[in-house]
């Protein structure tokens, strides 16, 4: 606990309690005010994430950002598998097999769209609330693939439901990184918001399981029920979160930040310095307008401002191209993978299995190295080893090797998903992140519908065809990648829209 008796300040430094005289005048420490006999604090908002520390409670939290993420994860991740059986059933109607990837790319059609509508309900109404809102709508929304119909119509209206489910996917794509990113210190923060990824490969190890051993369940119910538990049980944990304290204090909402704050504050530290004990006051410094209830005009005028001009530019491009080549080699993966070694999708699913496993690898490696390494050197050093080993998946003499290269690449876009999702979320400042984020990528989703579509348009012309548009997607990663602004490793995140500057 903090105390103020006698004018001597309680801290807890790497675990262990001292007063102010037993720190080291370089340990950064909460500011008292001088002469308050309620020993009252004041920090400013930019500075918060200096006395956060790592606490208890970021454990929680990564523990239910991946509950989070494994749950948007189901949502998505059983549509490549079923592609096949899918058109099969639909064949009837007209529908070939050039439709297949928009099974899968219907979610992310609809997220298009998604991610602008959670980008501003966000900014708007909180994070939380908003995140609780979508993830129930998903598992709820699910369950309405079991009254699809057979016919053509009937793949009509299925692409219709999962384009509806995905304006809630996208939501939920901009607002849990968003949510985390606000509740970290400036020191760990990128390793929070990469560790609370893992939800994703596990996620993807889930469905792929249960599709190996349910092999007989109709893609209806693989559809409406295998997310539904995982999402239910996410919406649970989202309780144990407060609101973000950053996104109320610059909403003007000072009454309900102090008590999202006193959860963070009264919270023990696991590592580092900090004070523990009811949250200081904290201050607005920066004499700016509240952004947060800003319209779409201004949004998009206030991110062509020389401030964040470059950086929206840059993460967009960054998060295009990344979404573009992942998602073209995630739809058409399983086909890839059997027109090289000649098996079924259904016999290749163990090794799926194994390539969101390694999935899992890659999330730790990024949550090791995303704030010692940075955000664009992570994502540099990923895309380029991935862009190599793609390419020597094309080559015939490397069949041999198919199941060590596809494991490598699936842990490098592992990676670059990661850190991708942990720039977008912090590069921003408060009162514009979710509609920022929302925009970046915007044309990532896009992107994740139109390059599969038109690759599937020429799938006769084979597999080194598809791995071909796959490795120029990667390429024009690494160099937009390569061109990103400086990143905000171990770094503030900025809080007014008017005082961030490069």
């Amino acid at each position: 606990m903090a105390e103020l008796e006698a004018d001597v300040l309680q801290v807890v430094v790497g675990g262990e309690s001292k007063t102010v005289s037993d720190v080291s005048e370089t340990t950064p420490l909460i500011t008292v005010s001088a002469g308050s006999a309620s020993g009252a604090s004041q920090i400013n908002i930019t500075d918060l994430g200096l006395h956060y520390g790592l606490r208890r409670f970021h454990v929680m939290l990564v523990l239910v950002g991946i509950a989070n993420t494994l749950g948007i994860a189901t949502v998505i991740a059983s549509g490549p598998f079923l592609q096949t059986k899918v058109i099969s059933e639909y064949q009837s109607g007209g529908i070939g097999e050039a439709y297949q990837s928009l099974v899968t790319s219907s979610i992310t059609l609809g997220s298009i769209g998604g991610v602008l509508i959670g980008g501003f309900l966000g900014d708007r109404f909180g994070r939380r609330n908003c995140i609780l809102l979508f993830t129930c709508a998903l598992a709820l929304g699910g369950i309405s693939h079991l009254l699809l119909p057979s016919g053509r119509h009937g793949f009509a209206l299925m692409l219709l439901l999962r384009a509806f489910l995905g304006i809630f996917y996208g939501g939920l794509l901009v607002l849990q990184g968003t949510l985390v990113s606000e509740l970290c210190g400036d020191q760990w923060r990128g390793a929070i918001l990469a560790a609370a990824a893992l939800g994703w490969s596990i996620g993807d190890v889930y469905i792929v399981v249960c599709l190996y051993y349910f092999a007989d369940l109709s893609w209806r119910m693989v559809f409406a029920f295998l997310p539904l538990g995982p999402l239910l049980f996410a919406t649970c944990c989202l309780f144990l979160l407060p609101e973000s304290p950053r996104w109320l204090l610059v909403s003007g909402q000072e009454e309900r930040a102090k008590k999202s704050l006193d959860c963070i504050f009264t919270s023990q530290v696991i590592r580092g310095t900090a004070v523990v004990g009811p949250a200081p006051t904290v201050i607005l410094t920066e004499a700016s307008a509240d952004n947060t209830q800003a319209s779409l005009s201004e949004t998009l005028h206030l991110l062509s401002t020389p401030a964040l001009r470059r950086i929206t530019v840059g993460a967009t491009l960054m998060y295009t191209s990344i979404a573009a080549s992942t998602n073209l080699l995630s739809f058409y993966g399983p086909y890839i993978v059997s027109k090289i070694n000649g098996k079924s999708e259904y016999d290749n699913l163990p090794l799926f299995g194994k390539s969101h496993a390694v999935g899992v690898i890659g999330t730790l490696i990024s949550t090791l190295a995303v704030d010692a390494l940075g955000r664009r050197g992570l994502l540099v050093m990923a895309s380029s080893f991935k862009v190599v080993l793609l390419m020597l998946l094309a080559v015939p003499s490397m069949v041999g090797s198919l199941e060590g290269l596809w494991l490598g690449q699936s842990l490098l876009a592992t990676m670059q998903w990661t850190v991708a999702g942990v720039y977008v979320a912090e590069i921003y400042p408060t009162d514009l992140r979710g509609r920022g984020s929302a925009f970046s990528m915007f044309f990532g989703r896009i992107a994740s519908v139109l390059v599969p579509l038109m690759v599937g348009h020429f799938l006769d012309l084979g597999v080194s065809y598809v791995l071909q548009c796959v490795v120029s997607m990667t390429l024009l990663c690494v160099i937009c990648v390569a061109t990103l602004p400086k990143d905000l490793a171990r770094l503030q995140m900025p809080d007014r829209c008017l005082s961030h500057k490069l």
